[in-house]
């Protein structure tokens, strides 16, 4: 608790003497939406006039940008966070859920917000459908820092599998993203996250290929639960250092994602840079950005057998697999945070400084 005071008066104390023009209002706890604030941050200090820099809260800001990194930051409980009406600002809202609880305060997020972003066209539709001024809305898809990814060589992969522990003869397939509720052990799955629909792909995928399961990120409880009870091999590691990711997908033969709903992920670009086939359902950003059979694959959402038979087919056919690589890789260089920042500058804080 008195930690807690403790940064609340640092995060006061910041806020009254912020001489920056953009600050970006962040989740403490949430490390996606915070490295995209940091990336922002620097990519915007390093080729604008304005300077910018994070926050926790909006309290004591006057005359500011004001970029709430998300609808958490922004929406809490049953009331809209108040913030000085001096200031212009942006909220990123990057999907909503079919029992949002947060749709209700759209009108009036209307009244108080000067643009509204999101990652992909499915929750752009959204927004609009609840309610948001259609020019409010922007889509500006996610970044990847292109410097930390790489494709690493045969020999390099084979030794990677060796420092983590995985077997070499077997396919590796990879989930990275948090898919239970809370932040410890995650025995209740996120629904929107389908982990139950990966692990009915695992399960099948297992009567065809020899197969082991490489998970990271927290909350992986429900997942682990399930591989355990069907008998199949599987590591899990909660990176401390994010920046070790490069090394987990390079020891990855595909990586599935099975969301039913989603605004990124990420892993769908990171999966791209370091040269790993993707099977995706028809969310968030890969439904955007996935074209069957060039640079991946699409499934419906839910659709367990396409998925497995879209997994199959990659790790069947060395000819698709090559191409889904390097049509990855020609891609994703379009999405670097250099090219993204840019975006955001000539698209929305430019308008509003």
């Amino acid at each position: 608790m008195f930690r807690k005071i403790q940064k609340g008066i640092e995060v006061l104390k910041n806020n009254l003497f912020n001489r920056n023009k953009l600050i970006f209002i962040s989740e403490p706890i949430n490390w996606v939406i915070e490295e995209i604030c940091f990336e922002l941050i620097s990519n915007i200090n390093k080729k604008y006039s304005i300077k910018s820099n994070i926050s926790y809260s909006p309290i004591f800001l006057k005359n500011k940008v004001l970029h709430f990194s998300s609808i958490a930051t922004l929406v809490k409980g049953d009331r809209v966070v108040n913030f000085n009406d001096s200031n212009k600002s942006v909220l990123s809202w990057y999907h909503v859920l079919p029992d949002d609880k947060r749709i209700p305060f759209i009108p009036e997020l209307n009244n108080k917000i000067n643009f509204v972003h999101t990652s992909c066209r499915t929750t752009q539709d959204d927004l609009i459908k609840h309610g948001f001024d259609t020019k409010k809305v922007v889509l500006i898809p996610e970044g990847i820092k292109l410097d930390n990814f790489e494709v690493f060589s045969e020999k390099q992969k084979d030794e990677i599998k060796e420092e983590l522990h995985l077997p070499k003869n077997k396919v590796i397939i990879g989930s990275f993203q948090k898919d239970g509720h809370g932040w410890k052990e995650g025995l209740e799955p996120k629904e929107e996250k389908g982990p139950d629909v990966f692990c009915d792909v695992i399960e099948k995928l297992s009567q065809k290929f020899d197969i082991h399961v490489l998970l990271t990120g927290p909350a992986r409880g429900y997942v682990k639960n399930r591989l355990e009870k069907s008998g199949i091999s599987y590591t899990h590691k909660y990176l401390k250092n994010y920046s070790e990711i490069v090394k987990y997908y390079n020891a990855l033969d595909i990586y599935i994602i099975g969301s039913r709903v989603e605004g990124g992920p990420k892993s769908l670009l990171e999966s791209w840079a370091c040269g790993v086939p993707v099977v995706s359902t028809k969310v968030g950003m890969p439904a955007d950005l996935i074209k069957n059979g060039e640079n991946g694959f699409l499934t419906e959402v839910e659709d367990v057998d396409d998925i497995l038979e879209k997994v199959s087919h990659i790790l069947n056919n060395q000819e698709v697999k090559e191409k889904c690589i390097s049509g990855g890789l020609k891609d994703v260089q379009k999405y670097s945070w250099d090219k993204i920042s840019e975006i955001y500058f000539e698209h929305i804080y430019k308008k509003l400084i």
